[in-house]
């Protein structure tokens, strides 16, 4: 986003000045939406998603519910 600021004000002040969410906020949003679409999604299949993940994860993959505490 352009903003024609000058170099010495800081991205948190734009930011907050221009009202733009963070990057951490809008994942959560999505993660949130994603979990909630998921538990009344007609496919019993879709549902499973959201149980019991795989205990043995030594190829660190990522699942979406891990984005919300991934990146503290």
């Amino acid at each position: 986003m352009l903003t024609n600021a000058p170099w010495f004000v800081p991205n948190v002040i734009i930011r907050n000045d221009l009202s733009v969410t963070t990057i951490r906020q809008e994942v959560k949003k999505h993660c949130n939406t994603y979990r909630q679409r998921l538990t009344v999604h007609p496919n019993h299949l879709a549902t499973t998603l959201l149980q019991g993940l795989p205990c043995n994860r030594r190829l660190k993959r990522h699942y979406p519910e891990d984005l919300v505490t991934r990146f503290n």
